[in-house]
């Protein structure tokens, strides 16, 4: 949820919240807004999963920190949030990529046959559109 590839090169990564400049905070309230109205829109049509490649915990944690309204509802919700890292790591492939993919796979699988998979990928490294691309073919 929390786009920490680019956050970490931002003052996320370097500062305790009480020395953010106040166009960061900004920022990051906007961001929060925007994700929260997202998954809210997302559930009007369908079940929404995150899937990520750092450790379960990582969304509870980074949300309820820094994302207060998306936290909520995703608590409220009940989203599942899939650790890829976690499910697959100990398999033969050793690529977060690779990971990846199989859990978008694996989340296929959970849908019913005869219903319509709808596909919308956001992240901030390659390997969540690789997996959506994946997918396609």
């Amino acid at each position: 949820m929390l786009y920490t590839t680019a956050l970490s090169k931002m003052e996320l990564s370097n500062h305790a919240p009480h020395a953010w400049t106040e166009s960061f905070k900004r920022f990051l309230s906007a961001m929060d807004h925007n994700a929260n109205d997202l998954l809210l829109r997302a559930l009007r049509y369908t079940t929404p999963f995150i899937i990520i490649n750092s450790k379960t915990g990582w969304v509870d944690y980074t949300c309820k920190k820094y994302m207060p309204e998306t936290w909520k509802t995703l608590q409220k919700e009940k989203i599942k949030v899939v650790s890829a890292k976690e499910q697959f790591q100990n398999s033969h492939l050793k690529n977060d990529n690779e990971w990846k993919k199989l859990a978008f796979v694996d989340i296929t699988r959970q849908i019913p046959r005869d219903s319509t998979l709808n596909l919308i990928v956001i992240g901030d490294s390659s390997a969540e559109h690789e997996a959506g691309e994946h997918l396609s073919k």
